[in-house]
């Protein structure tokens, strides 16, 4: 049991001052604060000024309506449970209480106060566990939030960068355009030169450009103006066109210009296709410069691993990345490949290299790719990692830049939320289960006994009928003719020897049905019986004939369930509702895996689910198989996982077992399962006496 480690303040309210006083002292004594009322609007005001962690209230309070304190509770403070005490109240009053949001309900005059105290201890758990609950929920929407603006900054990036190569594009064709009316209104720089390196013609941007009188420019040499000294040394792309009749582009910071220019040389012909030139394309490229040492600064300094690649390798890579994947050596990471920093497969059954390899075709022929995978350090370590693929141009080439970041600790944070969910999910799932089981269980009960007493009148009077007619017959005997004919005729009449051959088995089978009624509702009590938070001894055997009895519904119609029970069975240390909660979800996984196999329309035998306890030397093996469809091989690595779950949509949860897996963990047991794919599945579960049991 979870002990308070705060002071918990309780609000009592209640009319009757001597009840309410002997409740607050008793829970005083267990370490509780409390705050008295004695009416609702009194109880109302405490609460909206204290905020109680728990309200003990009276079903009828004086001041305010039938349950209108609890309606008024649920809506201003639906964290705080309610826990409702009354002597007047029927059992429909309490299902519409517990309804309405009540957590618990108690009947009056109480025998025992530690009911109230177990009712506060558990309410105090559910409202630290719905506290939890919440606070983890804000985390994730903080998260979600961060998350959002990240890829909200990273889309602002991504549509700045295609922008701005949609209003070059737009200049090229602009400058195709104004080159076909004048190339004199072009806004690159433009000169045609000649063989002798001489400028013959120029544009009007160029001339601006160079900041001298149209004249002063015209037939001096190219490298005074366009290329400063890389001609004397033998990289002029002038020169190199001359030689080699093709295209050269070169960049270098022009003095003459005052700034980092982009020069094209494209070969200049006459109409008769004789070389007399070259065409000089002159851009100021400043702007890229600076960009691209802001880059580079960006590059390094960046937290995530940033990699340049092709589909060849890797080109260029960040200080984060040698980090990241453990080397020391640039040079050496740059003779990698996607794949060798991978794993053989990824955990979507893909071959790494063929995914890798199609990702970064997809990546460089459209706009950008993100994705989960698996990378692998130099060591062989294996760690998660999401990535963002986006294509740009290096050295007149697509190549792709890979933002790789190491998810680990968000999936792990991601993995200790689900867990928590999956607790609270079983938690109310028991809770709801309980609560349904002992409100039919109690509504049954009464019916079946005064029609069990009735039968038992009626085959008391059926012996004394046949009894009194056997009489009559031996009466037959000593009558007159007249006399006896009447009676055979009357027995006739009445089909007196169908009758008598009929009731008695009539009414026996009436006895065996309302027997298994009783039954039936006996397992249900058991069932629904609030279950400790602390283990107990208590028998296996018990637990799984009240839980197959419980499941009748679940079973019947597609399978015949097997018990080989050992009788010499110890009593062992158990959480006795969730041990419960297992087997009843493995006994519902197996009907539906052979109701899956038969069909909507079963036809023939049905299947067969068999569960088997025996007694090992230092823990007890429960086995439960079933001959339904199996499990699938790809699926029984995940079985166990919250949320996973191979049942179409809306049959399963994905819950079932990852709660089965929770509870053994904590009775420091194992479970193993052995599936084969069209013949059924067998789960084995080992609970130990008194220490960690192994299969």
């Amino acid at each position: 049991m979870v002990e308070p480690k705060k002071r918990y303040t309780l609000l009592i309210a209640e009319e009757d001052a001597v009840i309410r006083k002997e409740t607050s002292s008793f829970l005083q004594l267990q370490g509780y604060d409390t705050l008295e009322a004695g009416s609702g609007s009194k109880a109302l005001e405490l609460l909206r000024s204290h905020k109680p962690d728990i309200l003990i209230t009276d079903l009828r309070m004086p001041g305010l309506d039938d349950s209108e304190l609890l309606k008024i509770t649920l809506q201003e403070f639906p964290l705080t449970p309610v826990i409702i005490l009354s002597g007047m109240g029927t059992m429909q009053d309490a299902i519409d209480l517990l309804h309405l949001g009540a957590f618990d309900y108690i009947s009056k005059p109480i025998q025992d106060m530690e009911l109230i105290l177990h009712s506060v201890k558990k309410g105090l758990e559910h409202l630290e566990l719905k506290k939890r609950a919440q606070s983890h929920t804000d985390e994730m929407e903080a998260l979600v939030r961060q998350r959002t603006m990240e890829l909200l900054q990273q889309n602002k990036q991504l549509e700045k960068e295609m922008k701005k190569r949609q209003v070059q594009e737009t200049l090229v064709l602009h400058a195709k355009q104004e080159w076909e009316r004048t190339v004199d209104s072009m806004p690159e720089m433009i000169a045609l030169v000649d063989n002798n390196h001489h400028i013959v013609r120029m544009n009007h941007s160029m001339q601006q450009k160079i900041g001298k009188p149209y004249e002063e420019i015209i037939n001096k040499p190219c490298f005074h103006w366009l290329h400063g000294m890389q001609c004397p040394h033998g990289k002029c792309p002038h020169v190199k066109t001359l030689t080699d009749f093709r295209e050269h582009t070169e960049e270098f910071y022009e003095p003459h210009l005052n700034c980092y220019v982009e020069v094209t040389t494209v070969p200049y012909k006459d109409p008769d296709g004789t070389l007399i030139g070259s065409v000089h394309i002159v851009r100021d490229i400043s702007e890229r410069k600076n960009q691209q040492k802001d880059y580079e600064r960006l590059f390094e300094s960046s937290r995530d691993a940033i990699i340049v690649t092709d589909e060849s390798g890797f080109l260029d890579c960040n200080h984060a990345a040698l980090k990241m994947f453990g080397y020391k050596d640039k040079e050496e990471f740059l003779t990698l490949c996607p794949a060798d920093v991978s794993p053989e497969i990824q955990p979507d059954g893909t071959f790494s290299a063929e995914a890798a390899e199609k990702q970064i075709r997809e990546a460089i022929e459209g706009r950008g790719v993100f994705f989960s995978w698996e990378h692998k350090r130099k060591d062989g370590s294996i760690f998660p990692a999401e990535i963002l693929l986006s294509p740009f141009e290096r050295e007149d080439k697509l190549v792709v830049q890979g933002v790789v970041r190491d998810v680990s600790d968000r999936l792990l944070a991601d993995k200790d939320k689900e867990k928590l969910q999956s607790q609270l999910l079983h938690a109310q799932k028991l809770e709801s289960v309980g609560q349904l089981a002992a409100g039919i269980a109690h509504e049954i009960n009464t019916p079946a006994q005064f029609i069990g007493t009735n039968i038992d009148f009626l085959d008391e009077a059926v012996q004394d009928f046949i009894e009194f007619i056997t009489q009559l017959k031996k009466i037959m005997a000593t009558a007159t003719a007249e006399t006896e004919q009447a009676i055979c005729h009357a027995l006739e009449e009445a089909d007196w020897e169908f009758l008598v051959t009929e009731l008695p088995q009539a009414i026996a089978q009436s006895k065996d049905g309302v027997q298994r009624v009783t039954s039936i509702v006996r397992a249900m009590k058991e069932f629904s019986h609030p279950g400790s938070k602390e283990k107990v001894l208590y028998n296996l055997n018990n637990i799984i004939e009240t839980t197959v009895t419980v499941a009748r519904n679940e079973w019947k119609y597609v399978a015949e369930v097997k018990l080989d029970l050992d009788e010499d069975l110890p009593q062992l240390p158990l959480l006795v509702d969730e041990m419960g909660q297992v087997v009843l979800n493995m006994l519902v996984n197996g009907a539906h895996a052979i109701g899956d196999k038969l069909g909507e329309n079963p036809q023939g035998d049905k299947g067969t689910i068999t569960i088997t306890t025996r007694n090992g030397k230092d823990h007890v093996l429960l086995t439960i198989s079933d001959t339904g469809t199996g499990i699938p091989e790809e699926s029984r690595t995940r079985i166990f996982d919250p949320f996973y779950t191979t049942k179409a949509v809306g049959k399963g949860t994905g819950q079932g077992l990852a709660i089965a897996h929770d509870v053994i963990s904590k009775h420091e047991g194992a479970i193993r399962v052995e599936s084969t794919a069209g013949k059924g599945t067998t789960f084995t579960i080992a609970l130990p006496f008194d220490k960690i049991a192994k299969i």
